[in-house]
């Protein structure tokens, strides 16, 4: 019985649990933070900024819009963050979340939050994939001009009653998406994006 498929760097198990994905996600994390220690002392820090970014970054994104919502991994990929901040800024025992602001970074819980829903925001402009169609709903209604649908929020979807519900992808979308302000949504993408990261880093 097969438990697990990979598709592309992208681990897909049988239960949506993600836990294979994150695993293998993590290790790469910690070989690319192991090597980041060994040079720190060589690098300037615009130099290490951009060790980060081109990195170190692109590995946590990884299916993150179906992954980050995961408690395990947000708390497991809090710590490892933590530590790449602490090379970067070198700090005297300072607070995660301190050096995350010096930093400019989101969260990694708003760093999901935000991939969520920039997908949807193309989604909704005709940007997306053509399959995303069949995961993303407006909201409708035939007889009324609710509040709903003139906020351009996603239809809503009964709370699953099982954990594996729980995590499908357009459950956890929906969510993301209605407790977004009209005001950030209503953009065109680029200045989306913008205000969409502003609005997470506050």
């Amino acid at each position: 019985m097969v438990t697990h498929q990979k598709s592309v760097c992208v681990y897909i198990d049988n239960t949506l649990s993600w836990n294979i994905h994150c695993n293998k996600t993590f290790s790469k994390i910690n070989s690319k933070i192991a090597f980041f220690k060994r040079i720190q002392l060589y690098l300037s820090d615009e130099m290490k900024r951009l060790y980060y970014n081109e990195y170190i970054l692109p590995i946590t994104e990884w299916c993150c819009a179906l992954s980050g919502h995961e408690c395990e991994t947000k708390a497991r990929m809090f710590k490892l963050r933590s530590r790449i901040a602490r090379i970067i800024l070198n700090p005297r025992e300072k607070e995660a979340m301190y050096l995350f602001q010096q930093l400019n970074w989101l969260t990694f819980s708003h760093r999901y939050k935000y991939h969520v829903a920039v997908l949807v925001f193309k989604f909704l402009n005709g940007l997306a994939l053509i399959y995303i169609n069949d995961l993303i709903t407006l909201s409708s209604n035939e007889r009324y001009q609710l509040r709903s649908i003139t906020k351009t929020n996603l239809r809503t979807i009964p709370k699953p009653k099982t954990n594996i519900l729980i995590k499908v992808f357009s459950y956890t979308t929906c969510k993301v998406w209605n407790e977004l302000p009209v005001a950030v949504r209503s953009t065109y993408v680029s200045t989306f994006q913008r205000n969409l990261k502003q609005y997470l880093l506050k």
